[in-house]
């Protein structure tokens, strides 16, 4: 018996392209690009939603921690403030407690007191020591306010005048030229430096007490 041949199915080619039937979706545009992405893979929406999200929890990150920066330094500074103040006022009282302990200075000469013109004084102690070897060193003011005296090494001479606020003014002085050894001739600078710096003066009993800021001299009263 004959038989016809089986009929052949006829299918058209699809109209889309190769590569949009395959995938099943059309190229909408560029995509973001986004570092190791290519731009065709279907996860690029998510990934780029993904993506804008952590850049926003980062940007949320650093506005927290420069708030707890600003707070956390806000919180020192109230702090330091009190303690600052405190420690002002614990030293404010430490110093006013040692201004009130601290000694009164020996007041020197009334003003009612009188310089003893005249009278031949000697030097007993210089700085609170005793003069050094057999230095002699004298002082005397006469009523012309003239002073002479003896500085260990030469006869000296000059103006010297006890004046307002127990203090003495001395003028230029005048020396003999004798030449003696180092040790003597150092007792001779202190002794005229004390006098010529503008020293104040007071009686301490029968002593004589002439003092600057170069030295003490007290001095004992001739017969």
């Amino acid at each position: 018996m004959w038989r016809s041949p089986p009929s052949i199915m006829y299918f058209p080619p699809p109209t889309r392209s190769t590569t949009a039937w395959r995938t099943g979706f059309r190229r909408a545009g560029p995509s973001p690009q986004i570092p190791g992405l290519a731009s065709i893979s279907p996860l690029r929406h998510f990934l780029v939603r993904r993506h804008s999200a952590t850049q926003r929890l980062q940007g949320h990150d650093m506005r927290t921690k420069l708030f707890l920066a600003l707070l956390t330094t806000g919180l020192l500074a109230a702090f330091a403030l009190p303690a600052a103040a405190q420690d002002a006022t614990i030293v404010g009282r430490h110093k006013k407690k040692a201004q009130q302990e601290q000694p009164q200075q020996p007041t020197f000469a009334q003003p009612d007191q009188t310089f003893p013109v005249g009278a031949q004084w000697t030097v007993s102690e210089i700085n609170g020591k005793p003069v050094p070897g057999d230095a002699e060193l004298t002082l005397s003011i006469d009523g012309n306010d003239r002073g002479t005296g003896f500085s260990g090494c030469n006869t000296w001479s000059s103006t010297l005048k006890p004046i307002q606020g127990q203090r003495l003014a001395m003028g230029s002085v005048a020396l003999t030229s004798k030449t003696c050894p180092p040790a003597v001739t150092q007792i001779e600078h202190v002794y005229l430096g004390i006098l010529h710096s503008g020293p104040y003066w007071s009686i301490d009993g029968s002593d004589l007490i002439v003092k600057s800021q170069y030295g003490v001299l007290r001095f004992k009263r001739g017969i």
